[in-house]
């Protein structure tokens, strides 16, 4: 029989990746105190897991489970069976503590049977008790997740044991609580139209922020009338817009201020306030190729709504994130704003991408907006300088007129 001891206390969706790649017959979780929960239940007080531990164990018996199957059953998991999985907590201030509940969990076990102790997950006195008692043992082997190169490693060597599974989008989504609802692998454009996405935003671009949300509100507004023809007047930078929507066959000018619409399903993504952005950062990730020729990302999702349990204070309701991408089992989160930027928006990507990745998500801020234009005293941008300080990759204007929306997915996803 295989065992896997798995610390938890810092990094769930390590440990989820290392169960899925070794996928023991048996699972401990060795908690940190903290995930303790003491319930009353006929009159006693009994131990129960916290509400980010039971949606570990959630996740992890959702492992290998279809899409389909998440997608009917989302945040269900007192529905599930959890004979394989044992929760112990310990205080991880206390190596003597650790130790001796790892002694205890040793005991029950055959010398023929193949032990991993998976240090990843663990606070710093969790991982020296956990390597310590491994050399007690000759069938125990401590183990690391190395998420960047993708193996599961040795601790005592540094040798790879094998080569990391993937752990899908959804599989991080119940590890932090959440369900994934929806979220598109395909937009609502064929591919021509999606070729006049990534031409025309870079010069659409060239306009301002508020002159586009004047394009849109005009052609879905009062002036745009059944026979497909709206009313746009605008001496300013706006008229970048209907020239390039031009010089595209998307409209055509039908007179003074007068344009007529001729490719309606074109027109269609003007619905949603920004998604054209949306739409050429999805696009862009998708034809991504790595060396090979394979896809970049692995997967490749927009308009992803979530459903966080209720019972996660912080986490109430539901959200949306605008693209979500995975590169091997690193999620990224980007998020599209046709606007000007505030550190409220920087706040929320960083916010989710912690949620959903832990310390191995990604965010991303796409905007039209001229972030780095916009200098201080010391000539540097405040919004750019605290995204960097943040690990937050910035896309601005100048990288999508630039064509540099590419390289800046590649480089944040190293």
């Amino acid at each position: 029989m295989t065992v896997q001891i798995d610390f938890f206390d810092r990094s769930a969706t390590k440990t989820l990746i290392s169960i899925k790649t070794m996928q023991p017959d048996r699972i401990v979780l060795l908690a940190s105190g903290f995930h303790k929960k003491t319930v009353a239940k006929n009159g006693r007080e009994i131990v129960r897991p916290d509400d980010s531990l039971a949606d570990m164990e959630h996740a992890i018996n959702c492992l290998g489970r279809s899409e389909e199957h998440h997608l009917e059953n989302p945040l269900k998991s007192n529905e599930l069976e959890q004979d394989n999985i044992e929760t112990t907590f310990v205080d991880p201030d206390s190596i003597m503590e650790i130790k001796t509940e790892l002694d205890r969990i040793l005991e029950r076990y055959d010398a023929s049977d193949d032990i991993f102790i998976d240090l990843t997950g663990g606070a710093e006195l969790m991982i020296a008790a956990g390597y310590a008692v491994a050399q007690e043992h000759d069938n125990v082997i401590p183990i690391y997740t190395d998420v960047q190169k993708g193996f599961i490693v040795n601790a005592c060597d540094g040798t790879p044991i094998t080569k990391t599974k993937e752990i899908r989008l959804y599989d991080f989504m119940n590890a932090c609580g959440g369900a994934m609802l929806s979220g598109k692998p395909d937009s609502m454009l064929n591919k021509q139209d999606l070729d006049i996405v990534i031409k025309a935003l870079p010069e659409v671009s060239k306009a301002s922020g508020k002159a586009y949300t004047k394009f849109v509100n005009v052609v879905f507004g009062t002036g745009h009338n059944a026979g497909n023809y709206f009313w746009f007047k605008d001496q300013g930078d706006g008229r970048f817009i209907t020239d390039v929507f031009c010089k595209y066959n998307v409209i055509k000018s039908s007179g003074k201020d007068c344009y007529q619409i001729l490719n309606e399903d074109f027109f269609s993504v003007f619905k949603m306030k920004g998604i054209l952005l949306e739409l050429y950062i999805f696009e862009t990730a998708r034809r991504m190729k790595d060396s090979d020729g394979t896809p970049f990302f692995d997967e490749v999702r927009w308009s992803v709504k979530i459903s966080w349990d209720e019972s996660d204070a912080d986490k109430i309701g539901e959200n949306e994130v605008d693209v979500l991408l995975r590169r091997n089992n690193m999620p990224m989160v980007v998020s599209c704003k046709m606007c000007n930027l505030t550190p409220t928006m920087i706040s929320e990507v960083g916010y989710e991408a912690k949620i959903i990745g832990g310390n191995e998500g990604k965010a991303v801020l796409a905007t039209t907006d001229d972030v780095r234009a916009r200098k201080n005293g010391e000539g540097k941008s405040d919004l750019a300088e605290k995204m960097k300080h943040l690990g937050i990759t910035l896309i601005d204007r100048e990288d999508i007129r630039k064509g540099n929306v590419e390289m800046k997915l590649r480089k944040a996803a190293e």
